[in-house]
């Protein structure tokens, strides 16, 4: 293979496709290496390995950014669930895939990964992400100190578009994830810091984002490797209970259940999950001027807990308070991007507090639910309300 040799003795790449093993060897590594790396972190499930998470995309990503592509094969080493998502056409920067916060272990990879597709992780196991943003008063060096102070091992540094940083470390099962503003009013003395575990994402090396002028991530540290031969478990367990111990409101929207299993709700979670979406978006429907983004902020949150803990499904939440949003008139005065971020703030905030669906019949009632006489369960008939333009909804 043509190449150069460094004043080291070592061998220079001519190009970056000398510095990659073929597809065909990438395949083999990454089943190897993913079988051991699970082994090693504990991680269990099936697990059905598929060919396309090494395909086209495989060159493009390696001849686009070929730092990016070796953080994404590392993470798929270790078993971290990697997926892809489509520019959108409605207005939103990018669709993810249906049920991306249930997908497990290497779903899509790289596939047919292209420039202008986003890459995302799925954070909580094996690994969790701090997500520094400056823009809201987030200290990357505050952050740092906190876990030197903890022992926790840093196992990857990435720069974000927003001249932030995610450090990557090891997860762990009962790491919250939070959600924290410019005030730090969920974690005092770190605003503007997100712990991103179970449940959440964080976009990686290779994507792009139009809202930052095209901008993308960095690598700027990579050294996943030592995750998968040597972990951190102990640090993880110092983070996790520093965290539980200090972040503040965790219970405050209905209160606290374990996150869902993956099993699909049953005839009566489902009346209940549909009845609560339609409640919501009805809520913010009849909502009037100078109530509506709070309504839909606290909608969201709702919704966000249920997803979380019950299983209701995100992509018919987006919808059900898109629509609602638009029928109230906010999108038409405050533009589709503001309400946008009011329900992504909503959400994330929720799903970091997972809710289930009350098991006894006598919470539907108490929760604002009846039972009808074929035995589903319904939310009660809400108050008509006139809105803004004279018209009745409901």
């Amino acid at each position: 293979m043509p190449g150069s040799q460094t004043t080291d003795g070592h061998r220079q790449p001519a190009s970056h496709a000398d510095a990659f093993p073929p597809p065909g060897a990438v395949r083999g590594w990454v089943k190897r290496s993913f079988a051991e790396f699970r082994a090693d972190l504990g991680v269990t499930g099936k697990f059905v390995f598929d060919d396309d998470i090494v395909g086209l995309g495989y060159y493009t990503l390696r001849d686009h950014d070929p730092d990016a592509c070796r953080f994404v094969l590392r993470l798929l080493a270790l078993g971290a669930p990697v997926w892809q998502a489509w520019p959108s056409g409605d207005g939103r920067e990018f669709d993810r895939p249906m049920g991306w916060q249930r997908l497990s272990a290497m779903p899509f990879g790289l596939g047919s990964w292209e420039p202008g597709r986003a890459l995302s992780v799925n954070c909580g196991l094996p690994i969790a992400v701090i997500d520094v943003d400056p823009r809201n008063n987030g200290d990357a060096a505050a952050v740092l100190t906190l876990l030197r102070e903890l022992k926790v091992r840093v196992v990857a540094a990435v720069g974000t578009p927003s001249e932030g940083v995610h450090f990557y470390i090891a997860g762990h099962k009962d790491l919250p994830s939070v959600h924290s503003n410019a005030k730090g009013d969920q974690l005092p003395g770190y605003p503007g810091v997100d712990f991103l575990s179970a449940r959440t994402n964080a976009f990686l090396p290779g994507t792009l984002r139009g809202k930052y002028g095209g901008r993308g991530y960095g690598v700027v540290y990579d050294d996943l490797e030592t995750l998968g031969t040597e972990g951190d478990p102990e640090g993880a367990q110092r983070f996790s209970a520093w965290v539980a111990e200090h972040r503040v409101g965790g219970g405050d929207y209905g209160g606290e259940s374990t996150p869902w299993d993956g099993t699909p709700p049953d005839a009566r979670q489902r009346a209940y999950l549909d009845a609560a979406l339609h409640g919501e978006a009805r809520r913010v429907t009849s909502s009037s001027i100078g109530e509506r983004n709070k309504r839909l902020f606290e909608a969201a949150l709702r919704c966000g807990s249920l997803i979380a803990g019950a299983g209701m499904d995100e992509d018919e939440v987006w919808g059900a308070l898109e629509t609602a949003a638009d029928n109230c008139g906010l999108i038409g005065e405050d533009g589709y991007r503001a309400v946008e971020a009011t329900i992504r703030s909503g959400l994330d905030r929720g799903m970091a507090n997972p809710r289930a669906v009350p098991k006894k019949e006598d919470d539907d009632v108490a929760a604002g639910f009846r039972k009808t006489e074929s035995g589903r369960v319904v939310l009660n008939a809400p108050t008509r309300r006139a809105c803004r333009d004279g018209r009745r909804r409901i």
